[in-house]
């Protein structure tokens, strides 16, 4: 028979640690993760599937750097997780979370946050390494091996992917993806519990409308236009995912009701870490 491994494919700065956190959780040294030093670097399936075979009972597996297809293998039944961002949102938090976390790794060299504003920050990729602000989840979901693809035919191959994941969630809805995500994984894990304490967060407002327009404010009109321009595709595969999580929830029984007794077990999760 074969073993139910979920496999998290962890975009930077999209919930991932909350993730990681859930899986630590609920699956203690069976959630495994594995990234490569180089933070450029990419984890083969061979690798990931050698990793899994060195352990005796994994039931998740994490990591930066492995990109899809989710391979397929006669010893596992693979359950893909990925969790996708508003795109200017997600270019904010970088900045913040670098800003505060100087010794992070060597992107603090090459994206200047520790000593910058957020306009400073947003100015100084867009023009030494565009790349970096342009479409970057699209580019996750597409890519395939090393080489990084964006464009409207890999839009389409994107859709594919998240059509494809047995747990799809938006941060900015991170309860109704948790609930959704529970009831499709109790099948294959009746235990499991995706309550959660929110880890790696910065105080920022609790409104992505009041983010954005608080961002905007910071770097001005042009250098928004800018950003949303280049990360047109990203804001395609927003949408879509948005739309795809709405169709999964219609499919819920009592979902409403599910949401506000997983909202409440948070909450007591919540006073029982502070305590």
């Amino acid at each position: 028979m074969k073993k139910n491994v979920l496999i998290h494919y962890h975009i930077f700065k999209n919930a991932g640690s909350t993730i990681d956190w859930i899986l630590q959780k609920n699956f203690g040294k069976d959630a495994l993760k594995l990234d490569e030093s180089n933070p450029d670097g990419h984890i083969k399936p061979q690798t990931m599937l050698e990793f899994l075979h060195e352990h005796p009972s994994p039931k998740s597996f994490s990591s930066h750097q492995l990109r899809f297809p989710t391979p397929q293998n006669q010893d596992y039944r693979f359950l893909p997780i990925v969790f996708i961002r508003h795109p200017i949102d997600r270019i904010f938090s970088i900045y913040h979370f670098l800003h505060h976390n100087p010794d992070v790794n060597e992107l603090n060299d090459i994206l200047k946050a520790n000593n910058s504003t957020l306009k400073d920050f947003v100015q100084f990729n867009l023009k030494s390494n565009p790349k970096r602000m342009r479409d970057n989840q699209l580019k996750f979901l597409a890519r395939r091996g090393k080489i990084r693809l964006y464009g409207k035919h890999y839009l389409f191959r994107a859709y594919r992917t998240i059509k494809k994941c047995t747990v799809l969630g938006i941060v900015e809805r991170m309860d109704d993806s948790l609930v959704l995500a529970e009831e499709i994984l109790q099948n294959y894990f009746p235990e499991i519990d995706l309550a959660y304490v929110a880890q790696n967060i910065r105080t920022r407002n609790p409104s992505l409308e009041k983010r954005i327009e608080e961002g905007k404010d910071e770097i001005g009109e042009t250098l928004m236009n800018k950003l949303i321009t280049i990360n047109k595709w990203d804001f395609s595969l927003y949408k879509y995912a948005n739309n795809e999580l709405n169709l999964r929830i219609a499919n819920i029984n009592n979902f409403y009701q599910k949401l506000n007794d997983f909202k409440k077990r948070c909450n007591e999760l919540s006073d029982k870490s502070s305590n």
